[in-house]
């Protein structure tokens, strides 16, 4: 992949017998999920020491197959198909726009939750995800000059306010919820009455 300067494993391997070989790699005992992760996790803690990074999520990827296709996919979606869930995490050097990647470890569900989901507790739920790989990237990422962790709106939740802001580690994230503020008053109108801070005029060409 090096040499080659692709991730392709058949540009990598240069032909359909090597590649074969490389996807057989994978397979040996001592070739673990865990440690597959942890190797990753480890260069990106090298890459982003003393740098200020942005840390954004890739948002869940469903990777569909046809039921039976690939054994130890889960259903996902709503259980009329089957996949696997990811939750990658990239790391973004915001001063040069360097990036790396890894996934952190995580469990799940092996299909569609049966209660809804405010019938479920928080540790429950899949949201969970944000709050879990922020609490990776802060292991991962520690030897960083300051981490700023950027969400979508399902990133909203208390327990990510609560335990992931910290003096070089921050939380950006889109607001969903209406949430009271520490000096009185609560959010939506709040923003509302902030003043217009510039307007720019765009001239749009059409197709």
């Amino acid at each position: 992949m090096v040499a080659r300067k692709s991730v392709c494993l058949r540009r990598a391997a240069g032909g359909k017998r090597p590649r074969s070989c490389a996807m057989a790699g994978p397979g040996q005992s001592q070739v673990t999920v865990a440690s597959l992760i942890e190797g990753w996790g480890k260069q990106t803690a090298v890459a982003a020491a003393g740098r200020q990074c942005w840390r954004s999520t890739i948002q869940r990827d469903q990777l569909p197959h046809l039921a039976g296709a690939s054994p130890g996919l889960g259903e996902i979606a709503k259980g009329n198909s089957y996949g696997v869930l990811l939750h990658a995490m990239l790391a973004v050097d915001a001063q040069s726009g360097d990036s790396w990647a890894w996934w952190p470890a995580r469990s799940d569900p092996t299909g569609p939750p049966s209660d809804r989901h405010d019938k479920r507790a928080a540790s429950e739920r899949e949201s969970q995800r944000w709050l879990s790989t922020a609490l990776a990237a802060k292991q991962v990422l520690s030897a960083a000059s300051m981490v700023t962790v950027i969400g979508d709106r399902e990133s909203d939740i208390y327990s990510a306010w609560a335990q992931i802001p910290e003096a070089k580690f921050h939380l950006l994230s889109r607001s969903m919820q209406d949430r009271a503020l520490v000096g009185g008053g609560c959010l939506d109108a709040t923003v509302a009455g902030f003043p217009i801070a510039a307007r720019r005029r765009l001239d749009l060409v059409g197709a």
